[in-house]
């Protein structure tokens, strides 16, 4: 970056020489030096560039986020609060403000979720880890397409997430698996990664269906025969067949499926909701939340389960955003580690500019309506406050400090008043 240096008076440099020790000049030599001293900082120098961006303002302070690195803020390092911060730095400023404090866990966590909104290039090896495990099979030597996007097919020309990283190395981790039990070799290993090959062909554009497992076939290639179909189903965006595929797969017990396809069936169904017809959006979604209460109920794998709640969080998000704010800002206060933060708290901000007006969608009325006819939650009052104009929130703001005698709100009504209040 470049910097620009202003001319300085003898009033402005005469300070600095005192700094360095020169009280008295004897003689001519120091006299000489002094002159020459005070024409180099009282005539202005000429930009100097180094490598660019070539920007003559140096940045002393961020607007929408606290200062570089981001962990130091996480960390406790506040700092000046502005109201002009992102709503998820500002939670953070609350909790801290309230006496909390962020496990290293949840400091990283947070950093995740900064690092993707500055859009910040995150190394993801879902490639490299799917073309390595391919190549473990005898004869593979060729990479295959990773694709993770598929176009909608609406008039909008929008795209989103088909298959997942996770997808991919769920993929990774069985073919490891399969190798172990049936040999890099065998005619079981190939036949499943050329069925896996068709399955991830459906992920941008129309691909091919794998084939029904011959009933020669042992028994664990059948169970995953039917669990690839299935989701080549769902990756085509077939989903009342994917969720046909899944239900049945789910109703087999002996299958090593089983459990990760109860939760399919809820993926279908709400994608179903996302890309389907508008009229039964809200009966698809309902069916949705039953199917993923019941998997909240029955699994036994922590991660399954934390999936299904991250789903079950997405549907409230459309069908009850209000009870949703409220139970997101419950957890996001209490004091015990969360291992969910990053999510919690991208769904809490994602509501409140839903809320605010501030996403690309249309303002949430449903939940304008619950949040302006109750009592909000405090985080949520105070974000809200802290960010608006004076002039609307000063009075509220100096009555909450008042009531309550916390720190964020009276850092809230300090950031409001001017000096002749």
């Amino acid at each position: 970056a470049t910097t620009e240096i202003y001319p300085l008076s003898l009033h402005d440099a005469l300070p600095i020489l005192k700094g360095t020790g020169m009280k008295r000049l004897s003689s001519h030599k120091s006299f000489v030096l002094l002159l020459l001293l005070v024409v180099m900082l009282t005539c202005g120098l000429r930009l100097a560039y180094a490598c660019g961006p070539f920007t003559r303002y140096a940045v002393f302070s961020f607007s929408k986020h606290p200062d570089m690195p981001l962990e130091k803020f996480s960390g406790g390092e506040l700092g000046i609060i502005k109201p002009a911060y992102a709503r998820s730095y500002l939670y953070v400023s609350y909790r801290l403000m309230m006496g909390g404090r962020f496990t290293q866990a949840e400091q990283q966590a947070l950093s995740q979720l900064w690092n993707a909104r500055l859009d910040y290039s995150q190394d993801d090896d879902t490639a490299a880890l799917w073309q390595a495990a391919r190549k473990k099979v005898s004869g593979v030597t060729n990479d295959a397409e990773v694709e993770f996007y598929r176009d909608s097919g609406k008039e909008d020309y929008s795209s989103f997430l088909n298959c997942t990283p996770d997808a991919y190395r769920t993929a990774a981790k069985t073919l490891e698996e399969r190798i172990q039990k049936f040999g890099a070799g065998s005619s079981e290993v190939k036949e499943w990664l050329q069925a896996q090959d068709q399955v991830f062909s459906n992920c941008a554009r129309a691909g091919t269906m794998p084939p029904a497992a011959t009933d020669s076939a042992a028994q664990l290639i059948k169970y995953d025969r039917a669990y690839q179909i299935a989701a080549a189903h769902f990756y085509s965006m077939n989903y009342d067949e994917a969720r046909a595929h899944f239900e049945k797969i789910a109703s087999d017990a002996s299958s090593p499926w089983h459990e990760q396809a109860q939760y399919l069936v809820a993926r279908a169904l709400i994608r179903k909701a996302s890309l389907g017809a508008e009229a039964s959006r809200q009966e698809t979604l309902a069916q949705a939340e039953t199917q993923l209460q019941k998997v909240l109920a029955e699994t036994r794998q922590s991660a399954l389960k934390q999936s299904a709640q991250n789903l079950l969080n997405l549907v409230k998000l459309r069908m009850h955003p209000a009870q949703l704010m409220h139970e997101l800002t419950q957890s996001l206060l209490r004091p015990e580690a969360n291992g969910n933060l990053k999510q919690e708290l991208w769904d809490y901000t994602i509501l409140l500019d839903r809320y605010l007006g501030d996403s690309d969608e249309p303002v949430d009325e449903n939940l304008k309506k619950a949040l302006d006819a109750g009592e909000k939650d405090d985080l949520t009052d105070w974000l809200i406050t802290f960010q608006a104009e004076p002039k609307d929130s000063l009075e509220h703001a100096a009555e909450k400090w008042q009531r309550t005698n916390s720190l964020p709100w009276l850092i809230a009504a300090l950031s409001k008043v001017e000096a002749s209040d």
